[in-house]
Formats: C-alpha cells, structure tokens, sequence
C-alpha cells in the first residue's frame, strides 16, 4: 500500500495510510519515542510472528483529506518502508 494522506503531529507533517484490514491504529515506536509521546499502557497484537506485546500512545492526528481529528491511543510498533502512521479505518469514520 501506499501512503494515501498526510496526518498532522506535533506540528509537523507525517505520511500515513488507511489500512482496512487493521484493527488499531498503530504509530511508528521510534517516532512516538522522538515525540515524546507518553506511553500509557500495553497491549498483546496476534499477527504473522505470534503474539506480541506493543507499548500503546496516546496521540492526536489530524487528518485533513476527511478535516477530522483523531484523538485516542496508537499502538507503537515497527514501521518499515516510510510510512511512520497507519490509521485503522474505524477511527476515521
């Protein structure tokens, strides 16, 4: 997939996509620590590698193509190919 719209953090603009098969919105662990984004809990995720446990933030994001903000709680996990945020379509509806 390819980055489909830009959320905005800290004032800054980040690439994201909408993916429609997650189900959590997930932010890059190394960016979340950059921001300084406080960690406020830990959540298992099941996918390809088992369960794992992930750090959660808590995050706003504003995403102008739909002008709506999501606010609430990002899963920190590593991000690779560029796209440091990836939006769970429930958030955005």
């Amino acid at each position: 997939m390819t980055p489909s719209l830009i959320s905005n953090l800290n004032q800054q603009k980040y690439c994201a996509l909408i993916d429609t098969g997650a189900s959590v919105s997930s932010i890059d662990s190394d960016l979340a620590v950059s921001l300084g984004l406080q960690m406020h809990n830990k959540a298992s995720l099941s996918g390809i590698r088992g369960v794992q446990e992930f750090s959660s933030y808590m995050a706003q994001v504003y995403v102008p193509r739909f002008r709506h903000t999501i606010l609430g709680s990002f899963l920190g996990v590593h991000l690779s190919g560029g796209t440091p945020i990836i939006l769970y379509l429930a958030d955005l509806l």
